[in-house]
């Protein structure tokens, strides 16, 4: 999809052009490829089910100790069940977000879990080699945060916790249905839970689980790169 492509031609040149600090970094890069199946409970009117599936690259700096932030970019496929215009239909697009995190060690292998991220999520289809015949497109910004606590031993380490969410977004249907709906989350709360295993020192494969506003499931392969 063109929609796709601009996204993450976009994010990139964004990122090239951000300037970094003078003196050489301390810190390693860290490298995640995720893959995440999620039905995002959307508030529709009617029964509505919206199925969403990503491919999602996240670069994070860890700068500071207990900080670390950076971007991510998707590629998304979405369907819906129970909504009349996407009926049949695969939405194909992509997304681009920023995500803080903050980990603090607590001693004996525990400590606490914080995390924010902020996306724009875009996706459409065409029943019709003619975009004007019948169009509908989804865009929306999802700010996700969570607070958890943490425990490690060995190479297993759990976290676990609440999130909040919230969804400002438009669906816009162009054809037999002539509509536009404003998008947001049914419900704002929920839990989570990641289970990672540390490979080594600079790898490790996690699965995330989300049960509440979404129901969605992670599966996260990540990497530690020294680039000073």
């Amino acid at each position: 999809m063109n929609t796709a492509r601009t996204l993450l031609i976009a994010g990139l040149a964004a990122a090239a052009a951000t300037p970094g600090p003078a003196r050489a970094r301390e810190t390693p890069l860290e490298f995640t490829l995720s893959v995440t199946r999620q039905d995002l409970g959307f508030d529709y009117p009617g029964d509505v089910e919206t199925r969403y599936t990503q491919a999602v690259v996240t670069l994070l700096e860890r700068s500071y100790p207990y900080l670390h932030g950076g971007f991510r970019l998707g590629l998304s496929d979405l369907s819906q069940s129970g909504n009349p215009p996407t009926a049949g239909q695969d939405l194909t697009g992509g997304s681009v977000g920023f995500v803080l995190r903050s980990e603090v060690p607590l001693g004996g292998g525990f400590g606490t879990y914080l995390q924010g991220a902020y996306d724009y999520h875009t996706v459409d289809a065409s029943t019709d080699s003619d975009p004007n015949v019948s169009r509908v497109q989804l865009d929306w910004f999802d700010f996700t945060g969570r607070a958890g606590l943490s425990g490690r031993r060995g190479p297993l380490q759990l976290r676990a916790g609440p999130f909040v969410r919230f969804v400002d977004g438009d669906e816009r249907d162009r054809g037999d249905v002539d509509r536009t709906l404003h998008l947001r989350a049914a419900d704002k709360g929920g839990g989570f839970l990641d289970v990672v295993y540390h490979v080594d020192r600079t790898g490790w494969v996690g699965l995330r689980l989300e049960r509440g506003s979404r129901d969605a499931a992670w599966l996260r392969f990540t990497r530690l790169f020294d680039y000073d």
